[in-house]
């Protein structure tokens, strides 16, 4: 039994290790981007040695991994999981069902600020370095813009089949411009210093939506009767944006 409590103990503070190590790399990336920190940062970051960063990520590049697996997991947009055998990342396409399950977790990821802002830090970083082909993100990146621009053409799609977007763009046109207007608020969150700075870029990104989609009205109160009462504030706040963006 005592060995088996070593082990359960060991095994344990592995794990909390290994999740340290994680969250100095996204704090590393956010601040430097992959190519500006080292293994060695990252373990002075934790306060452990280059062998224990090692011992948990042999690699680098395992590490980077790692960080877009635990990132894309809680960003919720897109799944994706590390291949065992060693052939880097495997891509499972766009999580949200539909536009309207996308917008509640974008919500969601409002709820917490400060994780928010982070993530958003280490998505624009990596997404600006990886346009480089040989960036170890570049494929994550290609399926990731596919991925994602694939799924707004289709629901966009649906939504102008129902009569509910008014916009005179095609699909792929807004496509391409919602992409562009995460990726831009993205960018600018690192300049914004306040505790309100993840709370800000996706209320904005949000009303922003729906503005360039042209959504009816009664599109707007259809998603106002599906957002959980939790999710409120950050729906109201998106809200105001939205109508403080038209003439008065």
């Amino acid at each position: 039994m005592p060995a088996e409590h070593r082990t359960r103990g060991s095994y344990s503070a592995g794990q909390a290790t290994r999740e340290s190590i994680l969250d100095a790399a996204m704090r590393l990336i956010a601040e430097s981007g992959y190519h500006g920190f080292s293994l060695r940062d990252v373990g002075r970051e934790v306060g452990i040695s280059h062998p224990a960063v090692i011992y948990h990520f042999p690699s680098k590049e395992a590490l980077l991994l790692a960080v877009i697996h635990r990132f894309e997991q809680q960003m919720g947009l897109v799944g994706v999981e590390i291949d065992e055998g060693g052939a880097g990342l495997v891509e499972r396409g766009v999580i949200p069902g539909d536009l309207g399950a996308l917008s509640l977790q974008l919500m969601r990821l409002a709820k917490n600020p400060e994780a928010a802002t982070l993530m958003m830090s280490v998505d624009s970083a990596l997404a600006v370095e990886s346009a480089c082909p040989s960036h170890p993100a570049h494929a994550h990146y290609v399926s990731r813009f596919r991925a994602l621009r694939a799924f707004l053409v289709e629901q966009l799609g649906v939504l102008a089949d129902h009569g509910r977007c008014r916009s005179d763009l095609r699909a792929d046109a807004l496509a391409d411009c919602l992409i562009r207007t995460w990726y831009g608020l993205a960018v600018h969150t690192r300049y914004l210093a306040d505790t309100d700075a993840g709370r800000y870029p996706i209320s904005t990104f949000l009303a922003t939506s729906a503005r360039l989609l042209a959504l009816t009205p009664e599109t707007v109160l259809l998603a106002a009767a599906s957002v959980p009462e939790d999710l409120g504030d950050i729906f109201a706040r998106s809200m105001r944006m939205y109508t403080g963006m038209a003439d008065a």
